[in-house]
């Protein structure tokens, strides 16, 4: 048989094992599966597909066909915490949004923060959402204001219907939200159309506690309302411009696929615009800039940072139907950073801070930002037609003639004054106020198909100064976002990719694992293929240690070495191979864990789940949230490859390394301080496991009933006392192969040592007595003659 029975188990345990992968992928994505898909969904025309720029609507000076609206996102509202969260959100309702009294207000999720104060685990806090209620409340600004929810607002909620979902009972858009099912939509008329807006939900219908909470998704039913609401029926009139408003980024959102066989490409086709938040623009400034342009679909993504920690909100103005935007911070060092005590909802006392002094904020809208551009989508030629410079300018002086609007081009002074053209008065959400100011120009005197800087500056009474730059081309072209590593995470679709990786890196160690083994049986120690296969790899390892240490020879020396240990590992291991290969196969197709995931629900079924690599099953429900895959991209690489690593580095003797005769014995991996960093690395994975039993139960279930800890034991073992373990001894014992023996290398080292042996002997007899021992001198001489001949025989060979 050509192949062991241990190998034939493995090959069909590993098959078995991969068949039930591919099922409960299946099983745990199903929702996401249209039921009833159309091989060819019907194509909707979108916007700039109408004729928007035929020349009967000119960007004049007057305030028309304009609207602008306000998004917040990530409040976290928190009864614990009184450095920014709770903080900025009162000033923003009580300074920034009353200068600004925008056409409605949108916040993209997380309204609370949902976490105890230690910020380690999670659950709803009534006091949280008291606190929001009664803020929008107080500030009179729930009409006009919509809501949606994000991954902190269903932390720990087993349902919507469930008395944990407060969402439900204190939010503005909850009905909204819960006759749509997950979808809500409103529209606004002005003087060029309609425009349309929709958002949605994308939380789990089960949220965990967290910290396997963090990625959303949206099943197929989902897709039905979102496509139903983006596409509409055939004979409807088309929007303008259709903005689609959610918590989660793109990349962060499994979609699903409707029933009509849309996916979210299809929809994006047809909106202009989507708004998000969730990001909290990251760590290290990699989120400064988290926006996009999908070229495929021609719609921009623009995700927000938060009012948490960076005070951040964002106005986005309609202005004949050129979109733009500008995100801006609440004067930070205005606000106290710690306030002296953390807001609270008590009957008869007010909620709201002090008024803080407001600089003045200006967004450009005409001429647009060319980076924003989006050429199918908007009447761009609009541009080269206008008649003037357009701005809003949002400030709390009451005269806008006490204000001083600065204009320049290109570093130039405009030569046009800035003239307010404004209407209403700023004195609530929805109210008609435009403080529009323009200065007349010329297009025609940029339209050189060149980039142009526009910049204004506004100066108060104060002396507080506001600023907007806009990069611009006439002609209406796109210029390149140049968003750095933020624009790349917006587009990398991170549900997917994660997924992918980790497909990558289990099957890296399964072959990895199995290839060498059945190599192995192939050519079983003893056999003329165990020698014919082993030995030109030693000669190359050693010829190759021998060489100048040039990059190419280091290089082919270590996949020489490497694949010699991968060889070795199954034949000089065979139970530290044989536990890895089992728990590799049980991450594909068995639970990992169990756990509490969501503590508050009433129901044993309803609060313990099991754990899989393709989404958490909670009461006979699969939740396929893309965070079981960001774990496993973790655990897999640290807590699996990481000691793979290390077996197939002790499954090779030093001794067999190395020429015979050299001083070099040890590798790395068998010297002290490498082995207390792998002791170190064992201690850190433990510590992690660990910390997954604070989140989710404890020591019953989440780490008794835990592949992982049990991993760990058998790796802590191997660790220990296993091949080249930290309490094992062994002294260094010559080569268990003749290989040294037909090395050329190994060959010359070994009998020119043999040759200077002897002839040092055969002198030291010489110089012990020339008189008394002439007859051995004489055959000392005819040895050393004999080494001699022998010496020159073999270099003329």
């Amino acid at each position: 048989m050509l192949f062991s029975l241990p190998s034939w188990i493995a090959l069909i345990a590993t098959l078995l094992c991969t068949l039930r992968a591919i099922y409960l992928d299946k099983w745990a994505t199903a929702d996401l599966q249209g039921t009833s898909v159309h091989e060819s969904p019907r194509h909707v025309e979108g916007p700039n597909r109408w004729t928007m720029s035929d020349g009967n609507v000119v960007i004049g000076t007057e305030p028309d066909n304009i609207f602008y609206f306000v998004q917040l996102s990530d409040l976290h509202i928190s009864q614990f915490q009184s450095k920014g969260y709770t903080i900025h959100f009162l000033h923003f309702l009580k300074s920034a949004l009353p200068t600004i009294s925008p056409e409605f207000v949108v916040v993209t999720g997380d309204l609370t923060d949902a976490k105890d104060a230690r910020r380690i685990t999670s659950s709803q806090h009534l006091a949280e959402w008291r606190v929001y209620e009664k803020a929008l409340s107080e500030a009179g600004v729930v009409d006009g204001w919509y809501d949606l929810r994000g991954n902190h607002d269903c932390f720990d909620v087993p349902g919507w219907y469930d008395a944990a979902n407060m969402y439900k009972d204190y939010a503005v858009s909850s009905r909204r939200l819960e006759d749509g099912q997950g979808v809500y939509e409103w529209e606004i008329s002005k003087g060029t159309g309609k425009y349309k807006f929709v958002a949605f939900d994308a939380c789990p219908k089960r949220g965990p506690s967290r910290p396997f909470n963090f990625f959303g998704y949206m099943p197929s039913s989902g897709m039905n309302r979102l496509a139903d609401s983006i596409i509409g029926s055939e004979d409807k009139e088309p929007y303008n411009h259709t903005m689609v408003f959610a918590h989660y980024p793109t990349t962060t959102v499994a979609f699903g696929t409707s029933d009509d066989g849309y996916t979210y490409t299809d929809l994006a086709n047809q909106f202009s615009v989507y708004f998000c938040g969730h990001l909290h623009k990251l760590l290290g400034g990699l989120g400064d800039s988290l926006k996009g342009y999908d070229p495929k679909t021609h719609s921009l993504e623009l995700e927000l940072g938060d009012m948490k920690d960076h005070a951040s909100y964002r106005i986005v103005a309609v202005d004949h139907d050129l979109i733009s935007f500008v995100d801006v911070n609440l004067p930070l060092p205005q606000i106290p950073f710690t306030a002296p005590h953390i807001p609270k909802a008590i009957d008869g006392e007010s909620i709201l801070p002090e008024s803080i002094d407001m600089p003045p904020v200006v967004l450009i809208t005409n001429p647009k930002e060319a980076k924003w551009i989006l050429q199918y989508k908007e009447p761009v030629a609009r541009i080269a037609q206008s008649e003037a410079l357009r701005f809003l300018v949002f400030t709390q002086e009451q005269d806008p003639d006490s204000l001083r609007v600065e204009i320049t081009i290109d570093g130039i002074q405009h030569p046009y004054p800035a003239q307010y053209k404004g209407v209403g008065d700023a004195n609530g959400i929805g109210q008609g106020y435009t403080p529009l100011w323009i200065s007349e120009w010329d297009p025609q005197s940029f339209n050189d198909m060149e980039e142009h800087t526009l910049r204004i500056t506004v100066t108060d009474s104060a002396g507080r100064q506001g600023v907007d730059e806009s990069v611009f081309k006439v002609n209406g072209a796109r210029i390149d976002i140049n968003g750095g590593p933020g624009e790349w995470i917006i587009w990398t679709k991170l549900s997917l990719s994660l997924k992918r990786c980790c497909i990558l890196v289990i099957g890296s160690i399964l072959a990895i694992l199995l290839i060498p083994k059945l190599y192995s049986d192939y050519t079983p120690i003893g056999s003329p293929r165990y020698t014919a296969a082993r030995d030109p790899i030693l000669k190359r390892i050693h010829t190759l240690s021998k060489e100048p240490h040039t990059l190419a020879n280091r290089t082919r020396y270590h996949v020489w070495l490497w694949t010699l240990r991968c060889i070795d590992m199954p034949r000089n291991m065979p139970i530290v191979w044989a536990g890895t290969l089992i728990y590799t196969l049980m991450l594909i197709s068995l639970p990992w864990f169990k756990g509490e995931f969501i503590p508050v629900a009433q129901k044993s079924e309803d609060r313990y789940g099991l754990f899989y690599l393709f989404g958490i099953r909670l009461s006979d429900e699969w939740v396929p949230l893309a965070d079981t895959w960001m774990f496993a991209l973790f655990e897999v690489p640290f807590g699996l490859a990481a000691f793979v690593v290390v077996w197939i580095w002790r499954a090779t003797d030093s001794a067999d390394l190395h020429c015979s005769g050299t001083s070099r014995i040890r590798t790395l991996n068998e010297r002290a301080w490498f082995k207390a960093l792998v002791v170190i690395m064992w201690l850190w994975r433990v510590s992690e496991v660990l910390a997954l039993g604070s989140f989710y139960g404890g020591v019953w279930p989440t780490l008794v009933q835990n592949s992982i800890i049990w991993w760990l034991l058998f790796a802590g073992v191997a660790i220990a006392a296993g091949k080249d373990g930290i309490f094992v001894r062994r002294s260094v014992k010559e080569r268990n192969s003749s290989i040294w023996g037909r090395c050329i290398v190994c060959h010359k080292s070994t009998t020119g040592q043999e040759e200077d042996d002897t002839r040092r002997s055969l002198l030291d007899n010489m110089d012990d007595d020339p008189g008394s021992h002439s007859s051995s001198s004489s055959s000392t001489t005819e040895s050393l003659q004999g080494l001699n001949v022998v010496k020159v025989r073999k270099s003329r060979k």
